[in-house]
């Protein structure tokens, strides 16, 4: 095996982190409190050490991403050049549901909605104003990658989908629906300040997004029920997205983390590689 992936998996073996509590979250790092716990997070700093250009540290990322999965793919024999036909049409017709086709529209609408308001707000513009539209930007990019993630796991799951609701479509569905809720709340400060007209774009933008958390829980009725990890545990880093029985607890922690990994690797390598070879569209999220 090569040996930055041998370092990437006893990394990920820590005992501190709770397993994929980063596929669960907003993103907003600085307001998490796990974030010492959290593996993804720690390795974007890690990454980042001695960068000051967030492009840098990008780029720099995406390369060892690359190397990484390259050397998975040797290592393991996966063969990323073969594209299935049916993959392929199945990520296509996702992409253009029209939820996520809506959810996406959303985004880009609110952002330039956003972005007018926040160079219009004046220095007595209190903190909470300030902070909700900070808070709508950011979730608005979130918000349709998560649904995509949530649609895409029901037909081709991301982890083992054998439990009805702990499983990463439920688990995406909950943060996206989650992240739509502290949006609304975001959306009543706005126009709360701006005492917004029944028929202003923050208010119609507002109810789009309502509809789009309702269609939402009807496609996944019971996406709430998933537990996150760290987020929804009376002691966070015991459950396991993808498992919540005793028999699934067996064997060593370190394996199973590192199996995870890799597992996830080849996954993912497949997409990337493809996208890098032939220019398709990434479907991560």
């Amino acid at each position: 095996m090569d040996q930055d992936l041998e370092d990437l998996v006893a990394r990920a073996s820590d005992p501190r982190w709770i397993p994929a509590i980063y596929n669960y979250c907003d993103r907003r790092c600085a307001r998490c409190r796990f974030s010492e716990r959290c593996f993804a997070f720690n390795e974007e700093v890690r990454e980042g050490e001695g960068a000051e250009d967030i492009v840098v540290v990008a780029s720099r990322s995406l390369d060892r991403s690359l190397r990484l999965l390259h050397a998975y793919a040797e290592s393991e024999g996966v063969d990323m050049e073969t594209a299935d036909p049916g993959e392929v049409a199945a990520r296509n017709a996702i992409e253009e549901d029209p939820l996520v086709v809506a959810a996406h529209q959303y985004a880009s609408e609110s952002w330039k909605l956003l972005d007018a308001l926040e160079s219009q707000l004046g220095p007595a513009a209190a903190v909470d104003v300030r902070d909700a539209i900070d808070s709508l930007q950011w979730l608005s990019t979130m918000i349709g990658p998560k649904i995509y993630r949530a649609l895409a796991g029901l037909v081709d799951p991301l982890s083992p989908a054998d439990h009805p609701t702990q499983n990463d479509a439920h688990g995406s569905a909950k943060t996206a629906r989650l992240m739509i809720t502290d949006s609304l709340a975001g959306w009543r400060v706005v126009n709360r300040f701006g005492r917004a007209a029944p028929d202003s774009p923050t208010r119609t933008l507002a109810a789009r997004l309502e509809r789009i958390d309702q269609e939402l829980a009807q496609r996944i009725p019971r996406a709430m029920e998933f537990v996150r990890p760290g987020f929804d545990e009376p002691v966070p880093g015991l459950v396991r997205p993808w498992a919540l029985t005793p028999d699934d607890e067996r064997g060593d922690r370190g394996l199973r983390i590192g199996g995870g990994i890799l597992a996830r690797i080849g996954d993912f390598a497949r997409r990337l590689w493809r996208r890098e070879r032939h220019g398709e569209p990434s479907t991560e999220n």
